[in-house]
């Protein structure tokens, strides 16, 4: 009896109940993350965490403490981060956005400030990233190609949302692709910035999250619900990642990437 009792608490433990939102930052990622929210939303699931989290050993321990003991059945994890994954966590699904590594590299160069060197690291990393979770065993993994999430986020929503056993009708899924589609993104984050200015102008508390600094002094807001900042959304569109970089500096982006992303089937730029 003691065993059989043993037997079904673990298979009742390893139903699932947590995405993992995964891969190469500037990908995509966070609006995937905010677009499964949604759909279990939907369905009146408790959805974990409330507020976003900022870096991934925050992540990994909501996972550890909270996640993997959590037996209620209607409860649901979205959890976003950057480390790679090992395929036999518990409870778990993957998904993993997949861009143009010429993209990637423009768009972490705008977002985080950095040099031109780190910009080209995390996008030559890609592709070794997408093949660690192409390794998934099947039903595990989803990947998310951003050119879908551009022209096709209708029925992405709609597979991602049969993906996460939480099928929607096409109704919901335009309505949750009108709520994070660029321009109310835009205006999401327009009013955190909003928010934050006006507390520091006057010198009102605000949660201490709710800005990610950087070193040199400045910051980027970071919204609680959705973990959407400041420069999320560029106005650039793919394809013009040229536009970001001197000419100099196109130059070395192709001579770095342009073997990797052809690798990948995107269009050499030699």
């Amino acid at each position: 009896m003691i065993g059989l009792r043993f037997f079904l608490c673990i298979l009742h433990m390893s139903k699932f109940n947590t995405v993992w939102v995964t891969g190469t930052p500037r990908t995509g990622s966070m609006w995937t993350t905010n677009v499964i929210r949604e759909i279990f939303a939907t369905k009146q699931f408790n959805l974990y965490p409330q507020e976003q989290l900022q870096n991934d050993g925050e992540w990994l321990n909501l996972f550890k403490d909270r996640a993997l003991a959590d037996a209620n059945k209607d409860s649901r994890y979205v959890l976003k981060i950057h480390t790679l994954l090992n395929p036999h966590l518990p409870k778990s699904k993957f998904v993993v956005n997949a861009r143009n590594p010429y993209d990637i590299c423009a768009s972490f160069f705008d977002f985080m400030k950095c040099d031109l060197d780190r910009a080209i690291e995390v996008a030559l990393n890609h592709r070794a990233v997408l093949e660690h979770y192409n390794s998934f065993k099947s039903g595990l993994l989803f990947v998310v190609k951003y050119e879908d999430l551009e022209s096709d986020s209708i029925n992405l929503i709609l597979a991602l949302s049969k993906f996460v056993d939480c099928k929607i009708s096409k109704d919901t899924a335009l309505h949750i692709c009108s709520k994070y589609n660029k321009k109310s993104i835009k205006k999401l984050i327009k009013r955190t910035e909003s928010a934050i200015q006006r507390n520091m102008s006057e010198k009102e508390h605000f949660h201490n999250n709710m800005v990610v600094r950087r070193a040199d002094g400045s910051f980027r807001s970071f919204d609680l619900g959705t973990g959407f900042q400041s420069g999320h959304i560029s106005s650039r569109d793919s394809g013009e990642w040229k536009n970001t970089f001197s000419q100099k500096q196109v130059t070395e982006v192709i001579n770095a990437l342009d073997d990797v992303a052809s690798s990948m089937g995107y269009m050499s730029e030699r």
